[in-house]
């Protein structure tokens, strides 16, 4: 029974090395892709999506990350792009400032990689592979890797 509850335990700290580690590369990531913050005192409104091909952002996750951001962005998770965007506007713009899309972290030998797309609307994306790793003051760095404007998801309607 011991020896359960013990090992119960390590893969709880496990996940939560997980999930923190996870929180740091978004973290650094969303640094590099928020938007400039609005004149006055708002702070941006940033949605931020998983990929449509994954599941949603753990919620450990996601308070890390909004508790680490604060100062520079208001960070609303949310599970779908479709949540982010006004499908009713021309274009489907980004609701708030603007909304990020993020892939999972993928760890490879010594190098952690994450692919994220920033979306302002249907004709207006860009993805992006950001290198990420950590710095010897214990923070975390994102470095981009790679920029690649996304073809509009519909076609224009005045064509």
């Amino acid at each position: 029974m011991a020896l359960l509850a013990l090992a119960a335990a390590c893969s709880g700290s496990e996940a939560k090395a997980k999930d923190s580690s996870t929180a740091d590369a978004y973290t650094a990531v969303l640094k590099q892709l928020l938007p400039a913050t609005p004149a006055g005192d708002d702070r941006a409104v940033v949605y931020v999506a998983p990929f449509a091909d994954q599941k949603a952002i753990a919620l450990e996750t996601q308070v890390d990350v909004i508790a680490e951001l604060d100062k520079q962005a208001s960070v609303r998770f949310v599970d779908e792009l479709s949540e982010a965007v006004d499908a009713d506007a021309a274009g489907s713009p980004a609701k708030g400032t603007g909304v990020v899309l993020l892939g999972p972290v993928v760890t490879t030998g010594t190098t952690t990689e994450v692919v994220a797309q920033r979306y302002a609307s249907e004709s207006d994306q860009v993805r992006f592979r950001f290198r990420v790793s950590s710095t010897a003051d214990g923070g975390w760095l994102a470095q981009q890797v790679e920029a690649v404007d996304v073809p509009p998801t519909t076609e224009p309607a005045d064509h």
